[in-house]
């Protein structure tokens, strides 16, 4: 199914959909082909074919992560932070880094399986440091990382996706 250029598994990958969430913005990376993959999936079982493509745009989503995980800029001391009338919390080098996750949107039809990349739990002033305030101007991380990293998560994706699709057609010859 796949050419010896390596392009192939990058094709595969063309029927994912993938979101991007920086800071609360969503940008879309919707990389559409390979009619024989689409025919090959609908004829996958419905459980299998959200497992699939789920597992292979996760992958996808871990490359961008990473990324940003480099990217993300990084303290050099301990800062307080007040949480309530009389007491503070120290927030520590690094905390920002630490917050990037990668995770699954609500899920939708059998044919679209989304994952969200961004900044997670107490770290909110990641949209601060992404898109800058009147005050700090902005030091961008998750745009940058997407824009660096999109053409190896598509990969990642195509990897992830071929390998499955190898082992159904696998347990598939052997009539399980």
């Amino acid at each position: 199914m796949a050419d010896q250029s390596g392009n192939g598994e990058r094709e595969i990958a063309n029927m994912a959909t993938e979101d991007v969430c920086m800071a609360g913005e969503i940008t879309t990376v919707d990389v559409k082909g390979l009619k024989e993959l689409d025919e090959f999936l609908k004829n996958l079982p419905k459980h299998l074919q959200r497992k699939a493509l789920a597992q292979a745009n996760l992958a996808g989503a871990a490359v961008i992560r990473d990324e940003a995980k480099l990217r993300a800029p990084v303290r050099a001391d301990a800062r307080a932070i007040r949480v309530g009338k009389n007491s503070t919390k120290a927030t520590l080098p690094g905390f920002l880094k630490a917050s990037i996750r990668a995770w699954r949107l609500k899920k939708g039809s059998t044919s679209t399986v989304s994952h969200a990349v961004g900044v997670s739990g107490k770290a909110y002033y990641g949209k601060f440091i992404e898109f800058g305030t009147r005050h700090i101007s902005a030091r961008p991380f998750l745009r940058p990382a997407l824009d660096a990293a999109y053409l190896r998560a598509i990969d990642a994706v195509g990897k992830v996706l071929k390998q499955k699709i190898e082992r159904e057609i696998a347990k598939q010859a052997r009539g399980k």
